[in-house]
C-alpha cells in the first residue's frame, strides 16, 4: 500500500476533510523548551497548544474513530507539571471521550539519583520512569466491525490489553531525531486500535515512525509536521522502507 502522504502543516490546521481519520496516533511536543527544527516548544503555552490541535484532530476524525496520545506522566520543565493529567483534561475539553490508558515503561527516562533530600523526608523528589498513552474515542468506543476484519492475533490481544508495556526507547533514531518513539510502540497501537485499510494520522510526525509502520501494516498513513526538515527526513525514511531497508535503526547518513 503506497498511498502514504507526508506534508508540512500546522497540527492545529490540518489539510484534511472532516471525519476522515480512523486513528490519530501521535506523541506531541511536551512543552520542554526543546529545539524541534526551530519550532517553538514553550512550556507556558503548552496547554493552549494542546487544546487547539486536539480540537482539530477531533474534527478530522470520523465518528467512533480513536486517539492514542503519548505524553510523559509528569515533568519538571516549566514548573512541576502533571503532563499526563493536563493532556487528558484538554482532550476531554476538545470533545474526546476517555477510554483507558497504557503505561509505557522504557529505559529512556532519566536514571538520575537527584531525588531531593537524601535519606530524609524533608524534600524528597519521586521519579516515575514511565510515559503514558491515553486512549480516547470520538463518541462510542466500540465500532461494531467483524473480528475477521482485524489482523490482531489472540496472543497480541492477550498481551497488549495488559496496560503495562515494557518497550525499549528508540536508541538509534532515524537521522538523529531528538524525540523519536520506537516502531514497536507504533506497531502495537496501530494493530490494537485500527483495521487494515484504515487511515492513520500523525499531526506531529517527526521522524516518520507512525506513517512508516502504518504502511507496513496495510494502513493508509498521513503525517504532518511544521518542520520542513522533519518532513523531508520522514520522506527519506519512507522511501528507504519501501526499498526494504531497516529504517528503525538507521543513523544519520550525512
Amino acid at each position: 500500500m503506497n498511498d502514504a502522504c507526508l506534508e508540512v502543516a500546522d497540527a492545529a490546521c490540518l489539510p484534511l476533510d472532516s471525519e476522515v481519520a480512523d486513528l490519530i496516533l501521535t506523541s506531541p511536543p511536551y512543552g520542554l523548551d526543546k529545539d524541534y527544527g526551530g519550532e517553538d516548544d514553550d512550556a507556558l503555552a503548552w496547554m493552549e497548544h494542546l487544546y487547539a490541535w486536539l480540537r482539530e484532530a477531533f474534527r478530522v476524525t470520523r465518528e467512533r474513530g480513536r486517539l492514542a496520545l503519548n505524553v510523559p506522566l509528569d515533568t519538571t520543565r516549566g514548573g512541576f507539571r502533571p503532563t499526563y493529567a493536563e493532556a487528558v483534561r484538554e482532550a476531554l475539553a476538545a470533545g474526546w471521550t476517555y477510554r483507558s490508558s497504557i503505561v509505557w515503561e522504557d529505559d529512556h527516562i532519566t536514571k538520575t539519583t537527584a531525588r531531593g533530600s537524601v535519606d530524609s523526608a524533608s524534600a524528597p523528589h519521586v521519579i516515575a520512569r514511565v510515559e503514558m498513552i491515553a486512549l480516547f474515542s470520538k463518541g462510542r468506543w466500540g465500532q461494531g466491525r467483524l473480528a475477521s476484519e482485524s489482523d490482531l492475533t489472540h496472543e497480541e490481544w492477550l498481551a497488549w490489553t495488559n496496560g503495562l508495556w515494557r518497550i525499549p526507547s528508540e536508541s538509534h533514531a532515524w537521522e538523529r531525531h531528538p524525540a523519536a518513539f520506537p516502531e514497536e510502540l507504533a506497531r502495537r497501537l496501530i494493530t490494537l486500535l485500527s483495521f487494515p485499510g484504515d487511515l492513520v494520522v500523525d499531526p506531529f510526525v517527526g521522524s516518520g515512525t507512525t506513517v512508516v509502520v502504518a504502511e507496513r501494516l496495510g494502513r493508509r498513513g498521513r503525517g504532518f509536521d511544521q518542520s520542513a526538515d522533519y518532513v523531508a527526513s520522514s520522506r527519506r525514511r519512507l522511501a528507504a522502507a519501501r526499498e526494504g531497508m531497516d529504517v528503525g535503526t538507521q543513523e544519520a547518513r550525512a
